[in-house]
């Protein structure tokens, strides 16, 4: 990260302290675990898998 100049900060938030927000969220990923019916979706990758991915398909492009 430190490469790519990327700043990580922490910060600590009371969680679920009667903000609607927490509480919303909250909420909605309970039904999203209990719920049989949604299809799992895992179409996001991380940058670094795509930068990984595309660093290994240059190195065989010139090696052949």
């Amino acid at each position: 990260m430190e490469q790519h100049e990327w700043r990580v900060e922490f910060s600590w938030v009371k969680a679920h302290a009667r903000h609607r927000g927490n509480e919303l969220a909250d909420q909605l990923a309970k039904e999203a675990a209990n719920n049989k019916n949604i299809e799992e979706c895992y179409t996001k990758l991380p940058k670094s898998a795509v930068l990984c991915e595309l660093k290994e398909k240059k190195c065989s492009a010139v090696s052949k």
